[in-house]
């Protein structure tokens, strides 16, 4: 259903720079082998006018320049296509390695189905010192409501009342800071990823 590869053969124009297109036995072989699994290049299949690379030839003369090529692809059937998500390509993190790493998200067919009111609280959020010094304070204003309240009970006044409201303002908290902190990560991660592209 999946076959991740280097392929050292590049099928459309768009998948190197200078543009051209090889037609050669490795590029007939690979045609007979997609046909025979029904396969598919994801990536080129959900970024139909992309132009992205995965290998950039380093060694050249001073008077060339370099040339680029998507060689490194995932091709999946059309069942495991529908299912896929997250195509990407990206520098591996490792120095001796001259491709990128190509990846997808692939869900399972009885994967279940998560709501949108399914929410929870990230990692990120609840390692937060800014998030726990305001919850502590949060939590501290509902025991106290509470402890207010023990006289007599309403409808209005009822431990799970109470209960409800500190929970909806606890989650109201940690999504405010969850949107606060998801940017700052997305730039740390996009500065650390050019980093690595200039190494």
């Amino acid at each position: 259903d999946m076959l991740v590869e280097d392929l050292n053969v590049v099928e459309e124009a768009i998948d190197r720079l200078p543009a051209r297109v090889e037609r050669n036995a490795a590029t007939e072989a690979l045609n007979k082998l997609k046909l025979a699994l029904r396969l598919r290049d994801g990536w080129r299949a959900t970024y139909p006018d992309s132009a992205r690379f995965t290998f950039t030839q380093t060694r050249i003369r001073e008077d060339e320049t370099p040339a680029m090529s998507r060689i490194d692809r995932i091709y999946v059937t059309n069942r495991i296509l529908e299912k896929a998500r997250e195509w990407d390509m990206k520098p591996s993190g490792l120095h001796s390695a001259d491709h990128w790493m190509v990846s997808v998200q692939v869900s399972t067919e009885d994967a279940p189905e998560i709501g949108r009111d399914h929410w929870t609280v990230t990692e990120r959020v609840l390692n937060d010192k800014k998030f726990l010094d305001d919850a502590s304070q949060v939590a501290q204003k509902w025991a106290d409501i509470a402890a207010g309240r023990n006289a007599g009970r309403t409808d209005e006044t009822n431990p799970q009342e109470l209960y409800m409201k500190y929970k909806k303002e606890m989650l109201t908290l940690a999504r405010e800071r969850d949107k606060t902190l998801a940017p700052q990560i997305k730039q740390k991660i996009e500065q650390l990823q050019n980093e690595l592209s200039e190494l």
